[in-house]
């Protein structure tokens, strides 16, 4: 099972996974792309994709205008 955190970029979407492989996690965030099979790993948990955007905010990788 997976809940939908957000839009990340036009038909990807980020969500937390509540129902891993066993190469995961329970808690895990995955971006699901609409048009693909599977998900592609972003962070270990909720608490370090907010670290993530942190230090990409932080280090100019991203800007909030």
């Amino acid at each position: 099972a997976l809940l939908w955190l957000g839009n990340a970029r036009g038909y990807d979407y980020l969500c937390m996974d509540f129902d891993p492989t066993e190469k995961g996690q329970v808690g895990q965030i995955i971006l699901v792309s609409t048009d693909a099979v599977g998900g592609e790993f972003v962070a270990n948990s909720f608490t370090a994709l907010l670290s993530l955007y942190f230090t990409q905010i932080q280090t100019g990788e991203i800007r909030l205008d």
